[in-house]
């Protein structure tokens, strides 16, 4: 996903070769990635009107031609994709992980994007743009997740809790003083308007939440089943091999969430005896497809030694609960090339 400016000074002197999707797409079907040549990760993906539209962070792996647009791939399928480029642009190299929320209240689409360690939210009649920018929603805040139900509207996201900067994020590794991402919920009146304060849900306290430079619970999203909200996310920083899943449950939207005792439900599995190899998987969506299935749209490495931020590609697979009320991903691996 991010990872502030030390992840771009990084990126910069990684070696990248990528080649851009010009118009369609088709993967093996039951096969990741499902976009093979495009480095697409933070994938957010919805389902309207009998389409899915995917979302998601591009960086080429340079400062000067970082992260400063979204596109969008359009599908009937989740196989063939369609690609639409350009429905928003910042003057920036820190665009990141879109969230697009559809509002039945006001038939709007909502985009939330996160730039320079900031939150902010665009607008637009259609889910492929143009999108018109509202502004900055929250400050010292990324990876905003919208969540409706019965009316109410709730914004996840995760606090940016640290300077950013090279030389900030490494005396505090010498230090001790570790930055760290939290999990944040606010109630929000509508789509553009917050009300009350926010409220703390999860902080970085497991082992494999724990990063070199940072601790980190971040790429929100809201799952219910049932009468349970199960609040996913990922944790370990996303340049890392121990990038993955894990999720905390409740009762309620607002909480409190009591992380599940078993987590990550997902992380880096080597490939062994012909099965293939997943390796930092993580900054995930959940899509619904036209059967009633649920599938976990998320972004994966092909090494782990992979510390590139231009080489995750977006990847699917299946999304269960067992008869105990526990989530599971059906994790088939990075079987493409």
């Amino acid at each position: 996903m991010k990872r502030t400016f030390l992840y771009i000074i990084i990126i910069t002197i990684m070696t990248v070769s990528t080649s851009m999707l010009t118009a369609k797409e088709t993967p093996q079907k039951d096969s990741n990635p499902i976009l093979r040549s495009e480095n697409l990760a933070d994938p957010h993906m919805i389902r309207y009107q009998g389409k899915y539209y995917l979302y998601g962070t591009y960086l080429d792996g340079s400062m000067s031609a970082g992260s400063d647009h979204y596109d969008v791939y359009v599908s009937d399928d989740m196989y063939t994709w369609k690609k639409i480029n350009n429905i928003f642009k910042k003057d920036s190299v820190t665009l990141w992980a879109p969230d697009v929320f559809y509002d039945p209240l006001s038939n709007m689409f909502y985009l939330y994007y996160s730039n320079q360690m900031n939150i902010g939210v665009a607008t637009a009649s259609s889910p492929t743009g143009p999108f018109k920018d509202q502004g900055i929603l929250i400050e010292n805040a990324i990876d905003a997740h919208m969540y409706f139900e019965d009316g109410k509207y709730f914004m996840y996201y995760s606090s940016a809790d640290y300077k950013s900067g090279l030389l900030n994020i490494v005396t505090a590794r010498v230090t001790g003083n570790k930055g760290k991402e939290n999990i944040l919920v606010q109630r929000m009146s509508s789509p553009l308007t917050k009300v009350g304060e926010p409220k703390l849900l999860l902080e970085p306290t497991d082992d494999w939440e724990q990063g070199f430079f940072l601790d980190i619970t971040e790429g929100v999203w809201m799952y219910k089943h049932a009468d349970t909200y199960y609040l996913m996310y990922s944790g370990g920083e996303t340049m890392f091999g121990e990038y993955a899943i894990g999720y905390a449950t409740s009762s309620s939207p607002m909480g409190p969430f009591t992380k599940y005792p078993n987590n990550p439900i997902l992380s880096t599995t080597p490939a062994e005896d012909g099965k293939p190899g997943i390796y930092s998987p993580g900054h995930h969506s959940i899509v619904r497809d036209e059967e009633g299935t649920d599938w976990v749209i998320y972004h994966q490495k092909k090494s782990y030694w992979d510390v590139s931020l231009s080489r995750r590609y977006t990847s699917r697979d299946r999304l269960l609960v067992d008869d105990q009320g526990q989530l599971f991903i059906q994790a088939t691996g990075m079987t493409g090339d």
